[in-house]
């Protein structure tokens, strides 16, 4: 078959190698043709989607879907059952598996199935199964699937990979590094090309902002890191790469997994630099493990702070003190790491005054860069159930950016919440520091 994947995405501050769709493609192309349509680096839009599906009559589209795109792809798909009306669509991604039946219900007719969960496995079986009627499994035996049988929902349940050395690497050259701007997770980097990796999926955590664990399931599943190693070196290799970037939710969580990979990573890679951009629990980390990963390349560290006040992080399920905070900080700091703090403002049940702590504590930090985020009821999560459920009047613009306020408190003056974002931006990089040393490369 040929088939199409999409990331539909179009307001990103990050542009990066879509790494889910990599890995679709790995393991569809054994049996199959596929061309992928990267959103951000193609600058999609519908007349260049109109023009892709002409020239190449894909007969399976499928969309890797957000919340913050979800009605991007609606109308994607509304172009592809006009054009292509004989074409099968498919939907998977962070969207679809936290909120499969109202993903359904948006798209509406121009969808026919649904992946909830991983779905290098069951997207194999399902295009195989199209291409040849006679070994057809029938949607019942599909992992992860969910489609509309006389009026009704069936699903099967999702598939999670133990082994995840057995689905190779994502499909480079279809999303080679060196094809994408020099923009990758809000523009920092030392180094171009970039490229992403993920070494591990899964999540043990139960923080109430986070749909992670819900998406990929609690236990965490990790490459070998010879496995990892070995990407790497078809990376720097055969496409260039000067940086990598390591995209986990939990990279650091295993200590000794992350001391084996920074040895291997100095011995063979001795010029290779490297972050995690996504953020790493503090709670991880310790002075030898941040001193042998600054010796192997490593200069910047993103880390989830959230918020300043222990009060909202205790609600929040963080499982994270203040006072960590600014020990492991600190420890950061002093290993010649980049400190980068991720901080969330409107929490449910959040003051104003809370919010001025979370601002005061980013100021105090020895950080390098600092985000602030409009709190953004993420699908998927109890705390999304429960406030759409009890305050839907407070919902607003949910399936926009994170840069505009998608959940306003009750008593939270929207003007002074967006005034306060401004200020702690402003200060932050305004501010006189006093560790010089570390400056983040103007290139």
């Amino acid at each position: 078959m040929r088939i199409l994947l999409v990331k539909p995405t179009r307001d990103t501050d990050g542009v990066t190698p879509s790494l889910g769709l990599g890995y679709l493609a790995t393991a569809l192309r054994p049996a199959h043709e596929v061309k992928i349509v990267d959103g951000p680096r193609e600058r999609l839009n519908p007349r260049k989607f109109e023009r892709i599906l002409k020239e190449y009559r894909p007969e399976l589209v499928g969309f890797s879907i957000i919340a913050q795109d979800l009605h991007l792809a609606a109308g994607y798909l509304e172009q592809v059952r006009e054009l292509l009306p004989e074409a099968v669509t498919v939907a998977g991604g962070a969207q679809p598996s936290s909120e499969p039946e109202d993903t359904y219900y948006i798209c509406c007719k121009n969808l026919d199935y649904l992946f909830v969960g991983e779905a290098e496995k069951g997207l194999r079986m399902l295009a195989d199964g199209l291409e040849d009627d006679r070994e057809n499994p029938g949607p019942d035996s599909i992992p992860g699937l969910l489609w509309r049988e006389g009026g009704e929902f069936k699903r099967n349940p999702m598939h999670i990979e133990h082994n995840l050395d057995s689905l190779g690497f994502p499909a480079w050259d279809l999303i080679d590094p060196r094809t994408y701007p020099p923009a990758p997770h809000a523009a920092f980097a030392k180094e171009f090309p970039v490229a992403t990796i993920i070494a591990s999926r899964g999540c043990p955590y139960d923080c109430e902002f986070c749909a992670a664990r819900k998406i990929q399931g609690r236990k965490i599943r990790r490459r070998s890191v010879d496995n990892v190693i070995e990407e790497i070196g078809i990376l720097v290799e055969n496409y260039d790469v000067k940086e990598i970037h390591i995209i986990d939710d939990n990279f650091t969580l295993n200590r000794d997994y992350v001391m084996d990979f920074c040895d291997k990573v100095s011995r063979r890679f001795p010029k290779l630099l490297w972050a995690c951009p996504n953020g790493v629990r503090l709670d991880t980390l310790d002075k030898e493990l941040l001193e042998n990963m600054a010796r192997s390349g490593c200069y910047a560290l993103a880390m989830g702070i959230e918020s300043g006040s222990q009060e909202v992080l205790d609600k929040s399920k963080k499982r994270l003190s203040l006072q960590t905070v600014r020990e492991k900080v600190e420890m950061i700091n002093r290993a010649g790491i980049f400190a980068i703090g991720f901080f969330i403002l409107g929490f449910p049940g959040e003051t104003m005054q809370q919010m001025r702590e979370t601002v005061n504590l980013s100021l105090q930090l020895p950080l390098t860069r600092a985000q602030y985020m409009f709190y953004h009821p993420i699908p998927g999560t109890d705390i999304y159930c429960r406030l759409k459920r009890e305050r839907p009047e407070n919902f607003r613009n949910l399936y926009s950016s994170f840069e505009k306020v998608a959940y306003l408190e009750n008593g939270v003056d929207k003007g002074k919440f967006k005034r306060l974002q401004r200020f702690a931006f402003l200060r932050f990089y305004l501010r006189p520091v006093s560790y010089t040393h570390l400056t983040l490369p103007t290139n």
